[in-house]
Order: C-alpha cells, then sequence, then structure tokens
C-alpha cells in the first residue's frame, strides 16, 4: 500500500467508518500498522475499541 508522507516522512491522520467490522476493520488495521493515526467512526464504540484496540481513536 501505498502511504502519503511529508516532508519530514511521516504518516499523517486518516477517517476510517465503518471500522469495528468488514472492510473498514481490515482497512484500519492495515493503515495503523503502515504508521497512520487512525480514527475510527463506529456505531458500536466499545465493539471497536475490543476490535483496533488503544491504537485508534475511536467514535
Amino acid at each position: 500500500m501505498a502511504a502519503a508522507t511529508d516532508r519530514n516522512n511521516t504518516r499523517g491522520t486518516i477517517l476510517i467508518t465503518g471500522a469495528s467490522a468488514g472492510v473498514g476493520m481490515e482497512a484500519a488495521k492495515a493503515l495503523m500498522q503502515d504508521g497512520w493515526h487512525v480514527v475510527a467512526a463506529v456505531r458500536n464504540v466499545e465493539k471497536g475499541r475490543r476490535v483496533l484496540g488503544e491504537q485508534a481513536d475511536v467514535m
């Protein structure tokens, strides 16, 4: 996955909707592993935190 970087070669912040299941969850996990700061939009915050852990900001 090619990632956008700034001049300091650091990853940015990305918003993923539907991040507690399916494609959204897998995308969020992959982006977090690649160094992105993930803001995860979910319907069930408890499930989102359980699935994504403390690495993502779940709302």
